[in-house]
């Protein structure tokens, strides 16, 4: 967050938005949205949006991280305990895994993996690893979504708050002066 308000030329302004609500469940849930604060500048956009692309982007859109991917999918799958495979099942579930982690960030789907290994004795399933995956791929990804949601708004308008705030300013300037002559 800190190298997107870097970015964004405004310290305070960037920040996560949250939604709020409660579950079918009857549980209290929250959950990132996106970023709210963000410039209206489209270069300044643009030069975020650059930025976090490369953390954001598939495993998919490199075949070298789609390597990676099916590398440590079964590494976890050969160290850990699950049902007795035939030949065929393990390849079908090996191809069904992998094209289902490559949408995210291979990072994400590396962490999750080299936690189940570590922390979990039992083989994971398919929806135990995306919503891990999911979990660690969503700041991100929602930053992307709001960032990409401000580059498809009509145009650069002209922020008012600027010459507002340096006519505030300098109002309080001129009103110190006039104390102090006082």
């Amino acid at each position: 967050m800190a190298w997107l308000r870097r970015l964004s030329g405004s310290c305070a302004a960037v920040a996560w938005t949250w939604r709020n609500a409660i579950a079918g469940d009857g549980q209290f849930d929250s959950e990132l949205t996106g970023l709210s604060g963000l410039p209206r500048e489209r270069d300044t956009l643009l030069a975020m949006h650059a930025a976090l692309w490369p953390i954001c982007a598939p495993a998919s859109a490199d075949p070298e991280h789609e390597r990676r991917i099916v590398s440590e999918l079964a590494r976890t799958l050969a160290v850990t305990i699950g049902r007795a495979r035939q030949g065929i099942d393990d390849d079908v579930a090996l191809d069904t895994m992998t094209d289902e982690l490559a949408r995210f960030p291979v990072d994400c789907v590396v962490r999750a993996l080299a936690s189940w290994r570590r922390n979990d004795k039992w083989r994971p399933s398919l929806a135990e690893l995306l919503g891990d995956v999911r979990w660690r791929a969503a700041p991100r990804l929602a930053a992307l979504r709001s960032l990409e949601a401000a580059l498809e708004s009509p145009g650069d308008a002209p922020r008012t708050e600027e010459p507002d705030r340096h006519r505030i300013e300098a109002r309080i300037i001129d009103k110190d002066d006039d104390d102090d002559l006082g």
